[in-house]
Parts: structure tokens; C-alpha cells; sequence
């Protein structure tokens, strides 16, 4: 039987049940795994606290009627609207903020149709450097997920707490370098991506550092992730104590990469200016083992799909150098991959 053979079977044959799934694969890996209770699966929405995640649990069943509507696509109009008047506002004020839009289609979907999409985007786009996964959230839906940023990563062994700057986007295709996945060219990134991402490096020292951590980062790299680059800049804390972890989880979610700086400032123009709700994108997913061993990502390049449509959440980071039509560009290349498959529905 094949790979995509056995995920589509094991979503399918849930939903018939009525039943929460979750499939992943971590950064590194091809095989997808199956989540069982046990497993460690879990995920927070958009400004969830760590102590209030929800972990996978099939014992449970779930009711599509409560899933909220899938979201109107955002029109350009719109979205230039709303980035443009953050722009202005940066240009007085300084600092960042995150814009997503949503890329949508309704359409009434049965489970048969769910769950093919679903295991051709897991089958056809392995993890290559990024936490690849799939999961029903009993109050919104089906997820699927093949995002390149950690949150944070934990080994109780080591006592080592890391994170990453992720931040700017540019096309993979403009980037000439052999290595496939990480490499030290820095030459083709702008001012605007450079200074965007640093922001989220000053940021993430700052919280660690207020918690009475010494974190330590490594040099800036960039990050192939599918058709696009990132900056990226590693960022680890020892000695961290267990008990402290989600503490240090709760000072650094959501980063600068998916709210902006300052935060208040940012969550406040988030909420006025979008009219969406973010529900479980730029959250957290990943796996928490009953040891300790922690490694969360944040959800980024996402879809959730229903039996009413689908839709593709997506973002940019907006700042005073910001031009609409440059961050409507960059929101659409990080789509284009899940978009192209869930067209076909």
C-alpha cells in the first residue's frame, strides 16, 4: 500500500468515525507518523498560552456543524488598504507589524474529497527542513501544515532551550546557492528583510534575557523552505530548567515574525484591521513527549478545510519600507503550493 494510500485511509476512516486525527513528520524526516494519545501531538491557537494547548485525543468526537465559515478570500483592495495604513503609521512610529489575508474557495466538500487533498499535500510536499502535519481541531476543523519555523525546542537531558529568528521572504529561485536547505549566502537580501529579521533576534534576546536566561545566538543563515528563503538565526539558552520552560514559551509567543513590534501596538492594528479570525494560524503545533522532550513550531503556511470550502491563511511582515504590492506578492508565493492543490477541489 502506498504512503499516500495509508494517510488517506487513516483520515477517512476517522472522520467516518467522527474521531480527531493528527499525522506529522519532523524537520529531517520523510515518514509521516500516525499520532496516537501517547504520541504528544498537540497545538494552541493564535495567542494561546502553552498551559492551555490542546493535546490529540481520539477518545474524543467532534461536531462540523460548530466549525466556523469559511472566510471570503481578501481582495487586494482591501488588503493594500490595511497595509498601507500600517505603513503609514510605521513611517512615524517605527517598529513591525504582521498582515496575513486569507486565499479561500467555498464549495460544499464531502470527507472522501478532504481527505485526498489533504494526503496529496502531505505525500507530495515531504518535510525538507520543515514540520510537516495534518490534525482535526474538534472547534474549527481540519489543518494541514508544512511550516519552517521552531518556537521552541526542548531536551530535559541537556537542559538546552532553543529558538529561531525566522523572518523576510524572498523567491528560492533568486538565490543561487547549491546547498539544499541551509546556507551562509546573505548577498541577495534587502534592507527591508534584513532589518525586519533582526528585530525579531533583538526581541527574542530581550525576553530571555528578562527571564534571567543567557541566550546565545549563532550566526544568520539562510533557510530554503519549499519556493521560498528565510533569514534565520538560532538562538539557544542552557541550564534551562524543566519547570521554567513554559514560561520562557509564553514571554516569546507570538515573536515578531507573526505579531510585530511593538506587540500591543501590533495586536492592536492585527484586530482592527483584519477582518479575520486567525483561529489557529501563527498558534503553535508540535510535540510534547511525557519525558520533556519539547519541539513546538509556529503555525505558518497552512490551510484548514471543511465540509464548506477551504482556505489558506498567509502573511507578511509590514514595515515602514513595506510597499502593498511587494507584501501581496510575498503572501501569494507562500500560498502558491497549497493553493495549487487545493484548486483541484
Amino acid at each position: 500500500m502506498s504512503e499516500f494510500d495509508i494517510v488517506y485511509n487513516h483520515i477517512y476512516g476517522s472522520l467516518r468515525e467522527g474521531k480527531p486525527f493528527a499525522l506529522f513528520s519532523l524537520p529531517g524526516e520523510d515518514n509521516l507518523q500516525i499520532a496516537d494519545n501517547q504520541s504528544g501531538f498537540c497545538f494552541s491557537p493564535w495567542l494561546g498560552r502553552f498551559a492551555d494547548k490542546i493535546k490529540m485525543d481520539n477518545r474524543l468526537g467532534f461536531d462540523s456543524d460548530i466549525w466556523p465559515n469559511i472566510c471570503e478570500p481578501t481582495s487586494y483592495d482591501d488588503y493594500a488598504g490595511y497595509v498601507g495604513d500600517t505603513v503609514s503609521e510605521l513611517r512615524l512610529d517605527g517598529g513591525k507589524t504582521v498582515h496575513s489575508r486569507i486565499i479561500s474557495k467555498r464549495k460544499n466538500l464531502c470527507y472522501n474529497d478532504i481527505s485526498a487533498a489533504v494526503a496529496e499535500i502531505l505525500t507530495k510536499n515531504p518535510g525538507n527542513g520543515r514540520f510537516h502535519c495534518a490534525w482535526l481541531d474538534p472547534n474549527s476543523g481540519i489543518w494541514v501544515t508544512a511550516t519552517p519555523e521552531l518556537l521552541a525546542e526542548y531536551n530535559p537531558d541537556t537542559k538546552v532551550f532553543e529558538t529561531v529568528a525566522l523572518a523576510g521572504t524572498i523567491p528560492a529561485a533568486d538565490i543561487n546557492d547549491p546547498q539544499p536547505e541551509e546556507f551562509g549566502n546573505l548577498t541577495a537580501w534587502s534592507a527591508k528583510n534584513r532589518e525586519e529579521q533582526q528585530m525579531v533576534v533583538n526581541f527574542l534576546i530581550d525576553k530571555l534575557e528578562s527571564a534571567g536566561e543567557k541566550p546565545v545566538k549563532d550566526h544568520t543563515f539562510t533557510k530554503r523552505s519549499g519556493n521560498v528563503c528565510h533569514l534565520c538565526t538560532k538562538i539557544q539558552c542552557e541550564n534551562v530548567a524543566l519547570e521554567n520552560v513554559a514560561r520562557l514559551i509564553d514571554l516569546i509567543n507570538p515573536t515578531p515574525a507573526v505579531c510585530g513590534l511593538p506587540r500591543e501596538n501590533s495586536l492592536q492594528r492585527i484586530s482592527a484591521r483584519e477582518p479575520h479570525n486567525r483561529l489557529n494560524y501563527c498558534g503553535f503545533v508540535g510535540i510534547e513527549e511525557p519525558s520533556g522532550h519539547l519541539r513546538l513550531f509556529v503555525n505558518l503556511r497552512t490551510a484548514r478545510l471543511t465540509l464548506k470550502g477551504w482556505e489558506i491563511h498567509t502573511g507578511s511582515g509590514i514595515t515602514a519600507l513595506s510597499e502593498p504590492d511587494d507584501e501581496w506578492r510575498e503572501t501569494a508565493l507562500k500560498a502558491a503550493p497549497f493553493e495549487i492543490l487545493l484548486s483541484k477541489l
